[in-house]
């Protein structure tokens, strides 16, 4: 995303709407703690994330609870912030990039005009996931396994980016596709 927005990309982010959602005083908070008990809240009136992460990954049910209680609000306050982009646009190229790590999964895919997967190995997607979170491995493979295959997502995309190799080489998969991507402004093709 550091990327896109280097580029000149307007960009939204799914993560970045849930952590601001489940800060006090946020439309999820007060759901959360009432689904999933106060002894989650920190003493500074946070939650504590990886108590919440440890639960919802060891249990799927609990997964769905929270999925349920979060991924409306998430979905609504992203298609609110890309109906503002597509009304009065910041950039021109009128381009913004959305993150959104369950795109398949909550089926969001009417929100965007086209998919870019990241696409990565499995054994480093865990690594990298490990070294970000220090959670147990155990979580690690549930979070992972509680998306859908990357395979899967990568089959249906309109573009692949590997961060296989080096920095350089997933930097220049992507500005190719910018390049790609500016030029479709010219030709009226949305994702070429």
């Amino acid at each position: 995303m550091n990327e896109l927005r280097r580029l000149g990309a307007v960009t939204f982010s799914a993560d970045e709407i849930a952590h601001s959602i489940l800060e006090p005083g946020g439309p999820a908070y007060d759901p959360v703690v009432r689904a999933f008990g106060p002894d989650l809240v920190g003493p500074d009136g946070r939650l504590d994330r990886p108590s919440l992460a440890g639960r919802i990954f060891e249990n799927p049910a609990q997964r769905k609870r929270l999925e349920a209680l979060m991924h409306p609000i998430i979905l609504e306050r992203l298609k609110s912030e890309i109906d503002a982009f597509r009304s009065n646009p910041p950039n021109d190229p009128p381009i913004a990039a959305v993150e959104i790590p369950l795109l398949y999964e909550v089926g969001a895919e009417a929100l965007v005009d086209c998919v870019w997967v990241v696409a990565v190995e499995q054994q480093r997607q865990f690594t990298r996931l490990k070294k970000r979170t220090s959670w147990p491995d155990a979580r690690v493979r549930a979070a992972i396994n509680s998306q859908m295959p990357l395979s899967q997502k990568v089959g249906r995309a309109d573009r692949v980016v590997s961060t296989e190799g080096r920095l350089s080489e997933t930097l220049a998969q992507v500005g190719a596709f910018w390049s790609q991507i500016i030029h479709s402004f010219k030709e009226d093709s949305l994702c070429p």
